[in-house]
């Protein structure tokens, strides 16, 4: 919603529409990885990885806020390719397992 509301694009529907399935989908989708993250774990974000500010126009904004585009990301990975790296599973893969 901070997204919609920084580039002053309306938010007209309900959050379950823009996502695309229920509260309960979403956590079963974002728990659904394979390096075993919860949604309760600290130290992680909820991430877009087509990122929401490319979006231009409402219909965008919706359509990149869908749930198959969310994934969780260490908060430290996050902000380091918002820095201007481009999210990259290998890389991602390889950065997890050098960091435990």
């Amino acid at each position: 919603q901070k997204v919609l509301q920084r580039n002053k694009i309306p938010k007209n529907s309900p959050t379950e529409q823009i996502i695309g399935c229920t509260y309960e989908e979403l956590v079963r989708h974002l728990e659904d990885n394979r390096y075993g993250f919860t949604i309760t774990e600290k130290g992680l974000d909820i991430d877009h990885i087509i990122p929401i500010h490319t979006a231009t126009t409402e219909e965008e904004v919706i359509r990149l806020n869908h749930y198959t585009n969310l994934q969780l990301l260490p908060s430290t990975y996050n902000r380091d390719i918002k820095k201007g790296g481009a999210w990259n599973p290998e890389h991602f893969h390889r950065y997890y397992f050098n960091s435990i």
